[in-house]
């Protein structure tokens, strides 16, 4: 099929292309260029772009063009209001949703999705158009995780849906954590670090709640408070987490194996202080920077060293 070729695919993305989709061997060079040409007008893309796009999800190909692929990319850019580039943006980063049902998957997940925060049309679209997968995933997936960042991250109170609203909004990647892989094991990575280091610096969420005692807030931050029994130690631990990741929602994006331990045990080795600071550097800095960071941390620490001695 000489459209095909026009995609500037290599051999390895025509095999593909072909071993998933292989009923397009079949479809006449009329149609298939049809198709693509829709493409290219609809996204404002070239052959190649196509060709990538098609390479992710060929089976866009076995659509037919006026019932169901023109019909998909238009209840897309009228329902989330975009204009043609922030529809080939959503496309162009997940083009498998042209693969789902309008009427039984992506109308009733954006429907569900925005009474669930109260969204508004523009903020709905904002967050869809950042975080497109969201679309892949069943009401029954996303309701627990909603739940989860409410529940454990923004401590439900009254304000919790318009904050969570915000939260998501802000952060559309979290809607691609897994609970139990992923959020719970950073929270209890940040519980850790706090529990293993008693010079954490508290968040200015968790000082608020003891502005009133400075005895204590110095206690809690420094020597962990020993009068306290230790479920009343964890339980400080833990509001220290939440109020540090319900302020930088960021650090639970950051791989925990590839980033966050393994910062963690160059920090250490380096003999810098582990405190909340540093738990946000960890989690946000390019590794030029962070290389950067750490020797300048590092030295940091070796002066206050000489100081105290």
């Amino acid at each position: 099929v000489q459209v095909i070729f026009r995609l500037s695919l290599d051999d390895s993305e025509l095999l593909r292309l072909v071993q998933r989709a292989p009923p397009i061997l079949g479809l006449s060079e009329d149609k298939l260029q049809h198709k693509i040409q829709y493409l290219k007008e609809q996204l404002n893309s070239n052959y190649e772009v196509i060709g990538k796009l098609l390479v992710r999800a060929p089976t866009i190909l076995q659509m037919n063009l006026e019932s169901n692929l023109k019909h998909k990319l238009e209840f897309i850019k009228t329902r989330l209001d975009l204009d043609q580039k922030q529809l080939a943006d959503l496309i162009g980063k997940a083009p498998s949703i042209l693969n789902m049902s309008i009427e039984n998957k992506i109308a009733p997940v954006l429907y569900w999705f925005q009474q669930r925060l109260g969204l508004t049309d523009q903020q709905l679209s904002k967050i869809v158009s950042k975080s497109p997968t969201m679309l892949n995933k069943k009401q029954s997936n996303l309701a627990p995780l909603l739940d989860w960042f409410e529940e454990r991250l923004l401590m439900k109170t009254e304000d919790s849906p318009s904050e969570l609203a915000t939260l998501i909004e802000n952060h559309p990647p979290l809607l691609g954590l897994s609970i139990e892989s992923n959020l719970e094991l950073k929270l209890d990575f940040c519980i850790n670090i706090l529990k293993e280091h008693n010079n954490t610096t508290i968040s200015d969420d968790y000082q608020s709640s003891t502005k009133d005692s400075p005895l204590l807030r110095t206690n809690l931050c420094l020597t962990g408070d020993k009068n306290k029994s230790a479920a009343n130690d964890n339980n400080n631990n833990e509001a220290q987490a939440v109020a540090l990741l319900k302020k930088n929602p960021r650090i639970l994006s950051a791989s925990l194996e590839k980033r966050l331990k393994l910062r963690l045990e160059e920090a250490q080795n380096a003999g810098i202080v582990i405190n909340q600071q540093t738990l946000l550097r960890m989690a946000k800095l390019t590794n030029d920077k962070w290389k950067v960071s750490l020797k300048f941390q590092s030295q940091k620490q070796k002066g206050t060293d000489c100081k105290n001695s």
